[in-house]
């Protein structure tokens, strides 16, 4: 079938594959960037912030992906 045809292919390319249904999106595991780290950090640990459980935050991120993405380069962006 398509779909296993597809799972054998992620298997072997590391891809980004766009998933657009939201509840196969829910079940691809959870990534962070530095710049949601930083921000869980912040949330987590100030006065007040044990209100907050970063599990549960992690487990509402977007960043969604069989495969974890290549990282920047530091410097990339600088002009």
């Amino acid at each position: 079938t398509t779909n296993d045809k597809n799972a054998r292919v992620s298997d072997v390319y590391r891809y980004q594959e766009v998933v657009r249904n939201k509840a196969e999106r829910q079940a691809l595991p959870a990534r962070t960037c530095p710049e949601c780290d930083a921000f869980l950090d912040v949330v987590c640990n100030v006065p007040g912030g044990n209100v907050f459980n970063r599990q549960h935050l992690h487990n509402c991120s977007r960043h969604r992906s069989r495969h974890t993405p290549p990282q920047t380069p530091d410097d990339f962006w600088e002009l």
